[in-house]
């Protein structure tokens, strides 16, 4: 029998309207941040959401646990974690899912932990009123967190501030304060952003050993395709708000078919070869509010035909295990 996903997108739209304040009517003339976005992230599988800055990612993040600004709506759309259905839970039932079955590591600790609290306090509040711990066994468990994580002298560490911790202590800090809940899906959302690559490695391996040891889900959201190879197991591309490649993260990264996905890896600086000059892609992301018509890629791709100019694709089986939106990739299919 197949297992029940973790995760479950459907047909997700998120549109932003900038200077909307949530009441009354929205303005035109959206931003598209997410566009008709399906998924699924199956349970113990760390699947990778990558693309460049701008496409849509932490949007569609936000989206799974309704926290979306006051300037966001979700205009269609189904979202289902661990089979229930959070498009329709109130705030008694979000309240639920929120730091059990869905949990978030935010793209910078320094501005996600509050600086006026001691970690002591921040990791010991949720312990008291989602556990309803008493303030003792809050502290212990909080030092048990923290020693999970393996925080270096994780005593002192409670009594300190955000800023006197390293960038790698704040984020080590962020994955205690997830995994208190004992998630069932954890969103990383560019968890090594600003870490030198030796703290980078430190915590993705960190991520990846608690996922194995504690049998949780991971979606990581990433610009850094370097980061994707070594520490997932599926990977879906994202472009201006949709998906335009998934599929098994090794087949895709060593055989991409989209024309996006080929040019995010000629992006990335080459191993071994000297000093070889990167390759951009050209261009720029489009603006959201206006995507083309037709595939909203076709104005950077080299392969780009009348009909990719007109007619938009659809994510379709390509290969084994892979799916592509392209006309020239559905044609060699």
């Amino acid at each position: 029998m197949t297992p029940r996903p973790v995760l479950r997108v459907e047909g997700l739209r998120v549109y932003l309207y900038p200077g909307w304040n949530g009441k009354g009517r929205p303005p035109e003339h959206p931003v598209k941040a997410v566009d008709g976005v399906d998924l699924e992230v199956q349970p113990g599988q760390i699947a990778a959401l990558a693309g460049e800055s701008g496409c849509g990612k932490t949007t569609l993040g936000l989206a799974l646990g309704r926290l979306l600004p006051k300037a966001a709506r979700q205009v269609e759309g189904k979202i289902l974690l661990d089979g229930t259905d959070v498009t329709n839970a109130d705030h008694r039932g979000l309240r639920k899912i929120r730091g059990r079955t869905l949990a978030y590591i935010f793209q910078d600790p320094l501005s996600a932990l509050n600086p006026v609290m001691t970690l002591q306090e921040q990791l010991t509040e949720g312990l008291e009123l989602r556990e309803e711990l008493s303030r003792e066994d809050a502290h212990l468990k909080a030092l048990e967190l923290l020693e999970k994580v393996r925080m270096p002298w994780p005593e002192k560490r409670l009594r300190q501030y955000p800023h006197q911790l390293s960038g790698g202590m704040r984020q080590r800090a962020m994955i205690a304060m997830a995994l208190a809940g004992e998630p069932k899906l954890l969103v990383a959302d560019e968890p090594t952003t600003a870490l030198d690559l030796s703290i980078q490695d430190q915590i993705l391996g960190l991520i990846e050993e608690l996922k194995n040891t504690l049998g949780m889900s991971v979606l990581l959201i990433t610009h850094d395709l370097s980061v994707v190879a070594p520490h997932s197991d599926r990977m879906f591309v994202m472009y201006a708000g949709r998906l335009v490649e998934a599929g098994p993260t090794r087949q895709v990264l060593t055989a991409p078919a989209h024309p996006y996905t080929q040019a995010l890896i000629r992006c990335l600086p080459p191993v071994g070869q000297g000093q070889g000059r990167l390759r951009p892609i050209a261009g720029s992301v489009p603006d959201l509010r206006s995507v083309p018509p037709g595939c909203p890629f076709h104005p950077r791709c080299p392969e780009a035909v009348a009909r990719c100019r007109e007619e938009e694709p659809q994510l379709k089986d390509y290969s084994a295990g892979v799916q592509v939106s392209c006309w020239q990739r559905s044609q060699a299919s």
